[in-house]
């Protein structure tokens, strides 16, 4: 099973029954030839639907950072076995892909959703590599699962700053939001002053 096997025996907090499905996830997309169309079938099956979905919650909630990544991981993955549709546009559609994301996570669906979550998990890879050794099992899956060239970060889009909240900190997707926010808010204001423009709340 390659680097989700690899890393799913390297990380003991990730050994849980909860997460069999999420390394078959993993490995899954990575098969090829007939086995691949049973498991695209399976991919769009009601069950493993519902599996989405209930990874769309977790990801929500306070993780450990092993755990956000195996979560994400599972996701694009899950959509690399779905019939290929490209995405309606590869801009964000909210103001930013934060946005996006914070949409996609409520449950709307958005015509953006795969670059979204490669985004999501660019912005991952940029972080976790600033730790040096600590996360590199999920790195490497996490690599494998986007299996494309990293896209250049946007410029403010605050992604940057979530994944570094979620990583830090651990707190929850909307915890993490507020912080984000929060921080921006002063970034903005701080600009305004030095500018020497007036600030009107």
């Amino acid at each position: 099973m390659g680097a989700s096997e690899h890393t799913y025996h390297r990380c003991p907090s990730l050994r849980k029954p909860e997460n069999n499905i999420l390394l078959l996830l993993t490995w899954s997309s990575m098969v090829h030839g007939r086995p691949r169309r049973v498991l695209s079938e399976w991919a769009s099956s009601g069950g493993t639907l519902k599996l989405c979905r209930r990874l769309v919650e977790d990801f929500q909630n306070a993780q450990e950072p092993e755990q956000l990544v195996l979560i994400l991981a599972a996701l694009l993955c899950h959509g690399r076995l779905l019939p290929y549709t490209p995405d309606g546009t590869a801009h964000p559609i909210s103001g930013c892909y934060l946005a996006d994301l914070d949409v996609l996570l409520s449950g709307e669906f958005l015509r953006n959703q795969r670059t979204v979550l490669e985004r999501v998990g660019f912005s991952f890879l940029r972080v976790l590599v600033t730790f040096g050794d600590r996360y590199q099992d999920m790195i490497q899956l996490l690599a494998v699962a986007l299996d494309k060239d990293p896209s250049s970060p946007e410029s403010f889009d605050g992604l940057m700053q979530y994944v570094v909240e979620r990583i830090k900190n651990k707190p929850s997707h909307l915890s993490a939001c507020k912080e984000v926010k929060g921080q921006q808010y002063h970034q903005h204001f701080g600009r305004l002053l030095y500018d020497g423009v007036p600030w009107i709340d």
